[in-house]
């Protein structure tokens, strides 16, 4: 029977249960002071937030993995009988990692490779993984784990709250965002990652109470509907604020099966801010 891998980059929030064997994760690169980092490897998501909170000196970049480097993670996983690969990315709206995966895709002999974009990002990305690991386990085939995993990037939903749109502004990943607005009247937008994966805003607040408020009527109004929905959270590392925010979700809708909670990768960190809060729901 062939071995299926699951690939996926560091801007994807993937839940601690699920760093498994079979599951590789493909790190992305931040610059801080001019010395660059493996994202979640050497250098930590509460280092950035906290450095972040307490000073703007820093001047923290991020940077793609080339296609090069995915063509060697590639061969490394072969040479472990891995012969089919579901390379899962964050979306081609917001990184070129997706670019890079698909070039390199094509420059590795002897393997399967499916690069699917998630045109979502951290948690709402990393949901996607736990699908496809779950799918593996359960005995499905390569083509259709590959095909239900397609047809999920519509249907699964993410939301964002951002603290300060100062964080999206200098890194350029503003997308449909409105930040002048915003910034002068003091308010923080609700945003998500729309059907091109790119990012737009909801609506604004005035508190994170209520942006949480809000993102979670979203979600209850939109997947009330559904059999079954996991739900993910994410943010950095503080835990009083992801245990509200479960009991409120699992009081408000009655058909979850699981919550995920993971830790905002240094990356989208450096991008949306420290207090970013993500929350996202995907049929299951």
């Amino acid at each position: 029977m062939k071995k299926i891998a699951v690939v996926i980059d560091s801007g994807m929030d993937l839940p601690e249960e699920y760093k498994k064997d079979g599951v590789f994760i493909l790190p992305l690169k931040v610059i801080r002071d001019g010395i660059t980092y493996l994202d979640g490897i050497t250098i930590t998501p509460e280092q950035v937030a906290q450095e972040l909170l307490e000073s703007d000196e820093h001047d923290y970049k991020t940077a793609l993995v080339s296609p090069g480097d995915i063509v060697d993670f590639l061969s490394l996983i072969k040479e472990k009988d891995y012969s089919q690969v579901i390379g899962l990315t964050i979306s081609s709206g917001l990184s070129g990692t997706n670019n890079a995966f698909n070039l390199a895709a094509q420059s590795v002999e002897g393997m399967e490779v499916e690069v699917i974009d998630t045109l979502s990002i951290g948690i709402g990305a990393g949901l996607h993984a736990v699908e496809a690991v779950d799918l593996i386990e359960a005995g499905l085939d390569f083509a259709t784990i590959v095909k239900t995993l397609r047809d999920k990037v519509s249907q699964s939903k993410v939301y964002f709250y951002v603290g300060s749109l100062d964080f999206l502004i200098k890194g350029g990943r503003i997308g449909k965002v409105t930040g002048f607005v915003g910034q002068m009247l003091r308010l923080r937008p609700v945003i998500t990652c729309d059907f091109e994966g790119i990012y737009s805003t909801v609506c604004k607040v005035r508190s994170q109470l209520q942006g949480i408020d809000k993102i979670l009527e979203l979600i209850t109004e939109g997947f009330k509907g559904y059999e079954k929905v996991n739900i993910g959270i994410a943010n950095c590392s503080r835990s009083d604020e992801m245990q509200f925010i479960k009991e409120e979700i699992t009081k408000r809708l009655g058909n979850i099966n699981l919550v995920f909670t993971g830790v905002i990768s240094p990356a989208l960190t450096v991008h949306a801010g420290p207090e970013l809060i993500g929350i996202t729901a995907y049929p299951k």
